[in-house]
């Protein structure tokens, strides 16, 4: 049996990864983590594929390729007569010429 592709996405809104297949008929669902989106898969794929396909008695491998969008900020810096400090809370200040 071919590699089953899982396509998951992260919906912020909701909380939850969201999981969708071309391969695999039928298939969306979500779960709050990637680990247990795993483990709902690997519930939900056989039944799938019996309703859908009518495949019955096999193993399905399938790897879950997960999509995540976010935001990088940078920290607000104050450079004072060559020293430079990071403006968050245990920052580390060092000389410029040390």
């Amino acid at each position: 049996m071919t590699m089953l592709e899982i396509r998951a996405e992260w919906d912020a809104e909701a909380g939850v990864w969201i999981a969708a297949s071309e391969d695999v008929p039928g298939l969306v669902t979500e779960a709050a983590t990637l680990d247990a989106l795993v483990e709902r898969l690997q519930v939900i794929i056989p039944e799938l594929m019996e309703l859908n396909c009518r495949i019955t008695g096999q193993a399905f491998p399938f790897r879950v390729i997960g999509e995540r969008s976010a935001i990088a900020r940078a920290a607000s810096q104050i450079h004072l007569k060559g020293h430079s400090h990071v403006d968050r809370p245990g920052a580390i200040s060092t000389a410029a010429d040390a």
